[in-house]
């Protein structure tokens, strides 16, 4: 049963990253409970939407496949066959 849509993350920072990161988030949101969490929430938004903006935007996915397998003589099935190996040896 799953009580809260809340996920958690947990990371090690270098000290003086972790320092500078404290300080800036205290003085933009205060000195009190909670003020890590909204500038870790906001600097992961901020993130978010500036990936957005690099994604590539293909208007015919295809087209960008065309001519890459040319060079290949295997069949489909040797093709899968050569994959499930592959994989199963990991």
């Amino acid at each position: 049963m799953i009580l809260s849509d809340k996920m958690g993350i947990k990371i090690e920072l270098p000290e003086q990253k972790e320092q500078e990161f404290r300080e800036k988030a205290m003085r933009k949101f205060g000195y009190q409970k909670g003020a890590l969490k909204k500038a870790i929430v906001e600097a992961i938004n901020f993130w978010i939407l500036q990936e957005k903006g690099r994604e590539e935007k293909v208007a015919h996915p295809t087209e960008i496949l065309t001519g890459v397998l040319k060079g290949i003589q295997e069949s489909s099935v040797e093709l899968q066959h050569k994959a499930t190996k592959l994989f199963t040896a990991r």
